[in-house]
């Protein structure tokens, strides 16, 4: 029988507190020096900078962490009222877009989960209201 591997992740923001609040890269290297923490979650596109997309994976990997899930974000006035349930279309076809994007830069980096939270739609987790009733 083979050995079961655990991680112990964190994630990032969980560290971007205070007045300070240290920039990703930052809190990436403070996580590192944490005793069992061996893994960590980034937020897609949060945490994820455009022309640079993988620049923190590196400094994951440089760090000695894994980066073992991906959470979605839906950030900004776009998503204001909600993502997949935003009154406009454009908005909802960009969180949409947003999602597949997060999966296909997941499963480009070898990254096994995406996590979707749906809290700008009105609720933590898929499934926890009844959609017929809410939409």
């Amino acid at each position: 029988m083979l050995p079961i591997k655990y991680h112990f992740a964190t994630r990032v923001n969980s560290f971007r507190t205070g007045p300070d609040r240290p920039d990703a890269a930052v809190a990436i290297r403070a996580i590192a020096e944490i005793d069992g923490i061996t893994a960590l979650e980034l937020n897609f596109p949060q945490h994820f900078a455009p022309g640079r997309p993988a620049e923190l994976l590196d400094v994951a990997g440089d760090a000695g962490l894994e980066v073992t899930a991906l959470n979605l974000r839906f950030d900004g006035a776009d998503f204001d009222a909600g993502a997949f349930t935003h009154p406009l279309a454009e908005n909802r076809e960009k969180a949409i877009e947003t999602a597949f994007e997060a999966v296909d830069f997941a499963a480009g980096h070898a990254i096994d989960h995406v996590i979707l939270w749906m809290g700008p739609d009105g609720f933590d987790y898929p499934f926890q209201v009844d959609y017929r009733q809410v939409w």
